[in-house]
C-alpha cells in the first residue's frame, strides 16, 4: 500500500484533511467471519493454494476527505466582532466529510458438481480467451439500472462432474460497485458571557441523498448471472438531525 495525506492545520478557521491510499490485499483464507468479510473454507482442501486471490476486503482506491471552517464575524473574530451584528453572524461553521471507496472484488459460485465434502465457496470454470470485463466497463452509480449486464456472464461455465471450478475466489479485474458519501454540518456557536455557551447543530449524513447499489448475480446456474436481477440499495438513505447544547 501507499498512502498519501494532505493537512492544513486550524488557521484563520479553516482546518482541511485529505487521505489517499493505494494498495492491493491478496490472501487465500478471507475473514473469518462475515462481519469483516467472508468465510467459506477452501474450495478444496487438499489444495489451499488454489484458494489465493485477491482479499475480499482489497479495495485498490480509498479517499477520505474532512474540511472545517469558521466564519470570520462575531467576538474574538476578524470582521463585526460587536453588536447586533456580531450577534447574529458570529459563531458559525461549516463541516463535510467525503468518503469514496473503489468498491471490493467480486466472487463468481457454482454448484457443487466435485460431489465432495470440502469446505465450500466452489467456483466456476473459467472459458479461455473470454473476458469477464464489458468492453465499456462494468456500470456504476446513475448507469445502474434492473437487469443491466455487469459483467460478461460468457466467461464462465459450470464445471464437469467430480471436478473443482478454475475460475479465481475473488475476481482480478471485477469490482462491486463503488461507493462515496458526503456528510455536511453547520452549526452556530452563541457565547453568552464569558463561561457559556449555547450550540445549535443541524447534520446531514448522506447529504445529496447518494444511493449505493448492490451487484450483479454471482451465480453460474442463475438466469440472471452476470446481471444486475433488480435494484437494492445497501446504504443508508439521507438522515438528518438537529440538535442544542448548553455548555457551562
Amino acid at each position: 500500500a501507499a498512502q498519501f495525506t494532505v493537512e492544513h492545520r486550524m488557521k484563520q478557521g479553516l482546518a482541511v484533511l485529505f487521505a489517499y491510499t493505494f494498495s492491493k490485499a491478496l490472501d487465500n483464507v478471507g475473514e473469518m467471519t462475515s462481519v469483516a468479510g467472508s468465510y467459506t473454507g477452501f474450495q478444496d482442501v487438499y489444495c489451499p493454494r488454489c484458494d489465493k486471490s485477491r482479499s475480499d476486503q482489497d479495495e485498490t482506491h480509498v479517499v477520505r476527505w474532512s474540511m472545517n471552517y469558521e466564519l470570520p464575524f462575531g467576538p474574538h473574530k476578524q470582521f463585526l466582532n460587536h453588536g447586533f451584528a456580531a450577534v447574529a453572524l458570529g459563531g458559525w461553521a461549516a463541516s463535510t466529510v467525503y468518503t469514496f471507496d473503489s468498491g471490493r472484488p467480486l466472487s463468481v459460485s457454482a454448484t457443487n458438481n466435485s460431489h465432495s465434502f470440502s469446505g465450500g465457496g466452489y467456483r466456476p470454470n473459467v472459458v479461455p480467451g473470454i473476458s469477464p470485463k464489458l468492453p465499456g466497463g462494468s456500470p456504476h452509480g446513475s448507469h445502474i439500472h434492473a437487469g443491466a449486464t455487469y459483467f460478461n456472464p460468457a466467461a464462465f461455465v459450470q464445471p464437469a462432474n467430480f471436478t473443482f471450478g478454475n475460475a479465481s475466489r475473488y475476481l482480478a479485474n471485477i469490482n462491486n460497485p463503488y461507493n462515496w458519501n458526503l456528510d455536511a454540518m453547520l452549526e452556530k456557536n452563541q457565547y453568552i458571557g464569558e463561561r457559556y455557551v449555547l450550540t445549535f447543530r443541524g447534520e446531514a449524513f448522506n447529504a445529496l441523498n447518494n444511493v449505493i447499489f448492490s451487484g450483479p448475480t454471482t451465480s453460474v446456474s442463475s438466469a440472471t448471472f452476470g446481471k444486475i436481477a433488480s435494484l437494492s440499495q445497501t446504504n443508508t438513505p439521507r438522515n438528518i438531525q438537529v440538535s442544542a447544547r448548553f455548555t457551562f
